[in-house]
Parts: C-alpha cells; sequence; structure tokens
C-alpha cells in the first residue's frame, strides 16, 4: 500500500531584477513558466514527510484533495483510510504465528 507524503520542491533560476525584494517578486510571478522550464539538474526534493493524517497537510490543503501521482481518483481521505486499515489488520495479536500448531 503507497503512504502520502508531503514534497518540498526548490527550484533554481536566473532572473534580472534591480534588487532582491525585486528578484522575489519576479520569480514568484514567473513562477509558472520556471517551472516548466526548470532542469532536472536545478531542483530538489530534499524535504520529504510522511502524511499520516489531516494535521500533517501543508496550507491549503484538504483531505478532499486528490495527491499528485495517484493512478485511481482516490482523494487524500480515501487513502488516509485505506492505509489506517491496513495498519489495523496488521497490528500485533491479528497476526497469526508461522509455524504455531495452536493458530
Amino acid at each position: 500500500m503507497s503512504k502520502l507524503y508531503n514534497v518540498t520542491l526548490k527550484f533554481t533560476a536566473v532572473v534580472v531584477a534591480d534588487s532582491e525584494e525585486q528578484a522575489h517578486a519576479i520569480a514568484y510571478q514567473e513562477r509558472r513558466e520556471i517551472v516548466g522550464d526548470t532542469s532536472k539538474r536545478d531542483t530538489t526534493a530534499d524535504d520529504v514527510r510522511e502524511v499520516r493524517g489531516v494535521r500533517d497537510l501543508p496550507d491549503g490543503w484538504d483531505d478532499n484533495c486528490y495527491p499528485y501521482g495517484t493512478t485511481d481518483s482516490v482523494s487524500i481521505r480515501g487513502h488516509l483510510a485505506a492505509i489506517a486499515s491496513m495498519s489495523a489488520a496488521k497490528e500485533p495479536g491479528d497476526q497469526k504465528t508461522e509455524g504455531n500448531a495452536n493458530v
């Protein structure tokens, strides 16, 4: 069963500006183009954290949203429910011990 993860992507781009503040503003304005034009070499995904519940979702996301990379139309809520169900099924006491004749 797949898990959910928060991934922070960082892109490196060159902008022309009169100051750091203006450079930040221009990069923000041009973010869609920067993302489309940025090569794999200029992109990092170094902050990856597992989402274990709604409280772990970033601002602007809720459990009705759909995660990227999904091959089905299951919302975050559906994924969290499936993960919880799988975890509950793996709890000690629910598993049979291999080779134990009393099971």
